[in-house]
């Protein structure tokens, strides 16, 4: 898979989480998507910079 496509199937799932935080009424459930959208933020950075080289080495 391309990294432009898992990027943007990371940022469909950030999407989904964020949704799922703003509706969810349990604390447990609350925090347990802050930490995948966290980790969903951290993967979607690293491809977004390894991208950024790309292009820039390609330069």
């Amino acid at each position: 898979m391309s990294e432009i496509m898992e990027i943007q199937e990371l940022l469909n799932l950030k999407e989904v989480l964020e949704w799922q935080i703003s509706i969810a009424k349990c604390g447990s459930i609350i925090e347990d998507r802050k930490q995948q959208l966290t980790e969903v933020n951290k993967r979607i950075k690293k491809l977004q910079e390894h991208e950024e080289i790309i292009k820039n080495n390609a330069l």
